[in-house]
């Protein structure tokens, strides 16, 4: 009898250092689950899309209309080269431009006037007036030698890309303001506008 005692009592000690390994065992699952469960982000936690910021404002009256890159991007583009001349005689480029004719963007504003004037922002405060005719592209273009050909029919274009990329503020972005065709024609420096911000219909 004391024999089967004495097993009983081993067997019992067993059976007890088995639930303890099985309570362990259990409770570190239960805690790597909620870990797992803690760290995996839920629907309601992922990262929100930050909506881009606008980088172009035109008025016209007493409205004015946002533009962000994107939306600038979604107006049907045109694409041509550019050149221009400076007052020293230095010639820059032609490049190839990418962006929106200024003329489709005005047209896709509510009732803009028949003749008026615009008159262009940049970031650092400097500013241009273009007629409507200018606005049109007929603005007058020169050879190599920096001498009058007379006025040409460019494209005047406010220009997202040069060559491909997608212009930064070292490249006179990020939007510019540029007069484009088919042949690179050279047109003054004074008709380009860096770091475009903000368009007045007046």
């Amino acid at each position: 009898m004391a024999k089967s005692k004495k097993n009983k009592t081993y067997v019992d000690q067993i059976l007890s250092v088995l639930l303890a390994i099985m309570i362990l065992v259990s409770i570190g699952v239960y805690a790597y689950g909620t870990f797992v469960e803690k760290s995996a982000p839920s629907e309601d936690e992922t990262t929100p899309i930050v909506p881009q910021t606008t980088i172009l404002m035109v008025t016209l009256g007493s409205q004015s209309y946002n533009f962000t890159l994107d939306q600038l991007i979604a107006y049907p583009n045109v694409t041509g080269q550019g050149a221009f001349i400076t007052n020293t005689g230095r010639i820059t480029g032609p490049d190839h431009y990418t962006g929106v004719s200024m003329t489709i963007l005005l047209d896709s504003l509510p009732s803009p006037p028949e003749n008026y004037t615009l008159h262009a922002i940049a970031y650092d405060g400097y500013s241009l007036d273009y007629t409507r005719d200018e606005v049109q592209g007929h603005i007058m273009m020169y050879d190599n030698a920096g001498e009058e050909k007379g006025i040409g029919n460019l494209t005047m274009m406010i220009a997202y890309k040069e060559n491909g990329i997608v212009m930064n503020e070292s490249m006179g972005g990020p939007l510019r303001i540029t007069f484009i065709d088919d042949a690179g024609s050279i047109t003054h420096a004074s008709e380009w506008l860096r770091s475009l911000q903000r368009i007045d219909i007046q």
